[in-house]
């Protein structure tokens, strides 16, 4: 329960503790009654069994009549027995003598019966104006055997002393003995504190205290924990971020080489079928038109037998340069043997040759450099695809090819002022081989660029190392 005092008087409400034992100092009846009446309602209305004992100056008529403004069924709970007032001598002094242990247990009986009719617990209240001086030893041994007796116990005790009649040592005694002590003089309330009470509040402001010192370390304590488990948050979220990231490009990587190698396989096989055409349509048939011409030639007289074979040597000359011609086509022996310059010029004639477009070709510093083997051949083959182009897809009757150098660098520029093209048609285009011209420049650790624009020409800048970063078959000057 919790008690609560205003200046006009005081009333026991709500919950307060069972096992509490109080006691109340009073100077007139209706100071007892001020508080005993609130204190009663209140334990009917929590289904508590309450027990009144009356002592005067208070009679049991005004108990029951000042109970009855305050409880308007008071009759029902009377007739429930949920409440009963006794005189003071039915319940302190039977058999004519007031004896501790008896009143002790008959507050025991009380609490067992109430619990076993289905109350919450037992309140209970008793006035000492009828202590004599000779029972106030017994009395005060009394309040503290039922101190310790109702600890722990569902059972509320509300003394009652009339100031008059008690002392300043017996006011002291009453004060130390029970937990709760309230005096009420010239219509004032004070609360008297006891040595326990002062205890428990210095123990109180002790734990408040200590509980308030782990509150600040718990919560800095937990301040730090949860900044520890933030940074560990997002060095996670970061290092996903980063896991997914690497997975993206081994990903790209993965599709870009199953492109890579889809193109290799189709450019292996449109080089195989050229080959294949070549050898069938031209040399083929140049093989087959000789050994006819070499077998007839045996049935026909001497002078036209001189003049077929003469024919078929012509034929076999004629094949001999198809195929230095295709041999040329695929690995010119110029650029093993004499270098990238005189097999890029062997390939700017050739191509003049074949298209009617002529080539310009520049270079410079390539004289002192020695070149590596892929980087040659590499280059070799993107003037050869460019060139390519030129003739297939620009109009124009020039194109430039230019070679030179840096410290650790051989830059290939071919550049031609005719139709242009798409930049962004360049991967899906695999007829142009620009794909092929950049994936060789990417082998060997570079890059390639391609500047177009439709009706502004083309541009192709591929940058090479002058020295590979892969095993090396061959170098030149």
């Amino acid at each position: 329960m919790a008690t609560e005092f205003r200046k006009t008087g005081i009333s026991v409400v709500g919950d307060m503790p069972w096992g509490t034992h109080f006691c109340y100092f009073y100077e007139t009846k209706q100071d007892l009654l001020d508080i005993l009446v609130p204190y009663f309602k209140a334990g009917l209305e929590n289904n508590e069994f309450c027990l009144w004992v009356i002592s005067e100056p208070l009679t049991e008529e005004e108990a029951r009549s000042a109970l009855q403004r305050a409880v308007p069924d008071l009759d029902r709970y009377l007739a429930e027995r949920s409440i009963e007032i006794l005189p003071y001598d039915a319940w302190y002094r039977t058999e004519g003598a007031f004896d501790l242990h008896r009143v002790i247990n008959g507050c025991k009986e009380k609490l067992d019966q109430a619990l076993a009719r289905g109350y919450a617990g037992l309140r209970v209240t008793g006035d000492t104006s009828w202590i004599h001086k000779h029972d106030w030893e017994d009395f005060s041994a009394y309040e503290k055997e039922l101190s310790d007796s109702i600890a722990n116990q569902r059972m509320l005790v509300f003394c009652t002393y009339p100031l008059v009649a008690s002392g300043a040592a017996e006011i002291l005694d009453m004060a130390c003995i029970h937990q709760i002590a309230v005096a009420r003089r010239s219509g004032n309330w004070e609360v008297v504190e006891t040595p326990a009470l002062k205890q428990a509040k210095e123990e109180i402001r002790r734990l408040n205290a200590e509980l308030e010192q782990r509150v600040v370390a718990r919560t800095r304590q937990l301040a730090t924990a949860n900044e520890a488990l933030r940074q560990e948050i997002a060095e996670r979220q970061q290092a996903e971020a980063e896991r997914a990231r690497l997975f993206e490009q081994v990903r790209a990587s993965h599709e870009q080489l199953q492109s890579l190698s889809r193109q290799l396989l189709q450019a292996q096989e449109a080089e195989r079928r050229a080959i294949a055409r070549k050898l069938h349509d031209e040399i083929g048939q140049l093989l087959t038109n000789v050994g006819l011409m070499l077998t007839t030639s045996q049935q026909l007289p001497p002078d036209l037998a001189r003049a077929r074979l003469a024919e078929a040597q012509s034929l076999v000359h004629d094949l001999i340069e198809r195929v230095r011609n295709l041999a040329m086509d695929l690995r010119p022996a110029t650029l093993d043997d004499l270098g990238l310059v005189p097999a890029l010029v062997w390939l700017s004639e050739r191509y003049t040759m074949q298209t009617n477009v002529s080539v310009r070709f520049e270079h410079a510093g390539l004289e002192e450099k020695r070149v590596a083997l892929e980087a040659k051949t590499a280059a070799y083959r993107i003037v050869q695809e460019a060139l390519t182009n030129v003739a297939r897809h620009a109009g124009v009757s020039e194109v430039t090819v230019r070679l030179w150098t840096a410290p650790d660098t051989l830059f290939v520029v071919i550049a031609d002022q005719g139709r242009g093209f798409d930049p962004r048609t360049i991967r899906t285009s695999a007829s142009t081989g620009l794909s092929g011209m950049h994936e060789r420049t990417v082998l060997l650790g570079r890059s390639l660029t391609i500047d177009a624009a439709l009706g502004a020409g083309t541009r192709v800048t591929a940058a090479l190392p002058l020295n590979s970063g892969v095993a090396l078959s061959g170098q030149e000057h």
